[in-house]
């Protein structure tokens, strides 16, 4: 039986990854990819998947509720929220995004009744991401109370290859590059972005409603929620070697980041 997975933000780093391993894994899976299309988008990674029949693009803001309403149409059976933007200085991009587009899919996913899952992945951090994701959850834990059947996964620094040079951690490693200076020891929770999408998945179909899941109790400067490794999650990536290959990739890479500075 074919499922729809609707992806709020499938442009970015985390979503455009999402995308084509959940396309790649399950053929029984159709994916409506929602993003506004903002600077760090990545529509050029998801080419590939154009004409694939699995796949439809839907160019909107979150915030937008006649975008969202539209989205709904079509039966939806489970919502990953990926969607938020980094903090800039005389910009509440991050607000309109994180909270109230939050609050306008969750409010649409409560009236559908028919959703069996909401995803959430959640950044914690300190200052104003860590101000974002306070607001976030309780937002997802209100829900969560009325109903909706939201899981969570929070984690603080998620690297690979194609994250745009102005997020954490790109912009450090690219720093180090910049400068021929070793990486920041006091990057914390890095988690690479191959044991990041497994945990998505594994979150996704496995994870108890209500849950907060998290990768190591030591990560999150806020510990509240269950350890993935109780789902059966194995990481394959250390912390030193996730930064190590997403090192050498940005240094192999550099035209590529080049051209986004």
């Amino acid at each position: 039986m074919t499922k729809t997975i609707l992806i709020i933000g499938g442009c970015g780093f985390v979503g455009s990854h999402l995308v084509e391993f959940l396309l790649g894994k399950y053929e029984t899976v159709s994916i409506i990819n929602c993003d506004a299309l903002t600077d760090m988008a990545r529509l050029d990674a998801l080419a590939v998947f154009k004409k694939n029949p699995r796949y439809h693009f839907v160019k909107g803001r979150c915030d937008d509720r006649g975008v969202v309403e539209n989205i709904f149409s079509e039966n939806i059976d489970e919502v990953i929220w990926c969607a938020d933007e980094a903090y800039r200085e005389g910009s509440d991009a991050y607000l309109c995004t994180g909270v109230m587009g939050l609050n306008a899919v969750l409010s649409r996913v409560a009236k559908s009744g028919s959703v069996k899952r909401f995803v959430f992945l959640g950044r914690d951090g300190e200052g104003f991401d860590g101000a974002l994701f306070e607001a976030q959850s309780a937002l997802v834990g209100a829900f969560g109370k009325r109903g909706v059947p939201v899981v969570s996964l929070v984690a603080e620094n998620v690297c690979g290859p194609y994250q745009h040079p102005s997020a954490m951690p790109a912009s450090e490693i690219i720093a180090s590059i910049q400068e021929k200076r070793p990486l920041s020891k006091k990057l914390g929770g890095v988690i690479y972005i191959d044991d990041y999408v497994n945990a998505v998945d594994l979150v996704l179909h496995r994870g108890k409603v209500g849950e907060v899941y998290e990768f190591d109790k030591s990560v999150v400067s806020r510990p509240r929620g269950a350890l993935l490794s109780d789902l059966g999650l194995k990481t394959v990536y250390s912390k030193e070697t996730a930064l190590t290959e997403t090192l050498q990739w940005y240094i192999e890479n550099a035209p590529w980041w080049h051209s986004l500075l």
